[in-house]
């Protein structure tokens, strides 16, 4: 029997020492769950265990049909399961003439795993490119939630929450996926909204910092000079000098 494992977005293929007969079952569970974890987005937790390299399946030779079978299944699931799946698996094969059907020209066992080898390669591929858009999906969100709610005391605990995430992982996003930290990135948007304050609306020091949530004037100066470079004070009366 020829066995799939899908974690981290890497799919293994690995003889197993049950029948053929059972074949197609032990392939198409694991695979079904991993197109359709894929095709909702849903990104599974990081795993400790390793996966085995692949190894060749050329004293199955007699279990061709059933290769062929459980190969024929794991197609027609990536199709039925990913959205768009005729078109993203079409573009697997963009170089061969016949496109996916080659798979049915495979004329032995070696034959019908390579084909499988390379699909599942393709496979991985697209799970990893649609766990990096998804990651950076929230990133994107979060810092629309933070542009949103600039005025407000902002946490990385309480953010990370209103998206169900923890606050460890909304922190390590933040670091991969933009430009700056978490905490940096608030500051940020808090100071440039603190130059419009003071500049268009003509508040004084402490006023922007209350609007701003800061606990203190003392604290919004310091966050402005790290920022800006210079003082609230030092920045207005260089704007109006």
């Amino acid at each position: 029997m020829i066995l799939i494992l899908c974690t981290e977005a890497r799919l293994t293929v690995v003889p197993s020492s049950s029948t053929g007969s059972k074949i197609a079952t032990g392939l198409i569970r694991p695979v079904r769950l991993a197109l359709h974890s894929i095709s909702f987005n849903v990104v599974s937790r990081s795993s400790s265990a390793h996966l085995k390299a692949m190894e060749s399946l050329g004293n199955f030779a007699g279990h061709y049909v059933q290769a062929l079978d459980a190969a024929s299944n794991i197609l027609y699931l990536s199709i039925s399961l990913l959205q768009d799946g005729e078109s993203i698996v079409s573009g697997f094969f963009a170089g061969d003439p016949d496109g996916y059907r080659s798979l049915y020209k495979q004329s032995n066992v070696d034959h019908v795993i390579q084909w499988l080898q390379f699909f599942c390669g393709q496979l991985c591929e697209l799970f990893q490119s649609r766990r990096k858009d998804y990651k950076n999906h929230i990133v994107t969100n979060v810092r629309k939630y933070i542009n949103e709610h600039v005025s407000e005391r902002l946490s990385l605990n309480e953010v990370a929450a209103v998206f169900g995430i923890s606050p460890n992982y909304l922190s390590q996003l933040f670091s991969k996926y933009n430009d700056t930290g978490f905490s940096e990135y608030i500051n940020i948007c808090k100071i440039t909204e603190a130059k419009r304050l003071l500049e268009e609306e003509n508040m004084k020091v402490y006023e922007a910092a209350e609007a701003l949530g800061f606990e203190s004037a003392f604290y919004f100066s310091k966050v402005f000079k790290r920022v800006e470079g210079v003082s609230p004070t030092e920045y207005v009366n260089n704007k109006f000098s």
